[in-house]
């Protein structure tokens, strides 16, 4: 469509999609990875920091530093299942293949539906 557009003629189109796949790649989440790659401290400066033990748990917390909060997570392979003590829902993380970010969607019914939250590696 770009290339009827502006006329665009002699391009490759299947060499741009190879070059586009390979930069973005490490920005998509692993469909499997090992619980040692998530184990540390993931920061987002507005909501807070999580840090992930190897035993299935650890603590979230707020972004002032002052509320603590007990977590229990589980490994799904694709995705991380954590749940907040005191919270009724559970949260949703993926790990991106650069493993620097972890990134939460929002699947709660609420006005922050479909929301992504990025998480750094500390």
């Amino acid at each position: 469509l770009f290339a009827k557009g502006y006329n665009i003629t002699n391009v490759d189109f299947k060499v741009i999609k190879t070059n586009l796949d390979e930069k973005t790649k490490l920005f998509f989440p692993y469909k499997k990875f090992p619980v040692e790659k998530l184990v540390g401290s993931w920061k987002n400066s507005r909501y807070g920091t999580f840090n992930f033990q190897e035993n299935g748990k650890g603590e979230f917390i707020n972004n002032t530093g002052v509320k603590r909060k007990k977590i229990t997570y589980e490994n799904k392979g694709s995705n991380i299942l954590v749940k907040i003590d005191g919270e009724e829902n559970e949260r949703t993380f993926y790990l991106r293949k650069n493993d620097k970010t972890i990134y939460e969607l929002i699947t709660a019914d609420n006005r922050y539906l479909s929301r992504r939250n990025d998480f750094r590696k500390l």
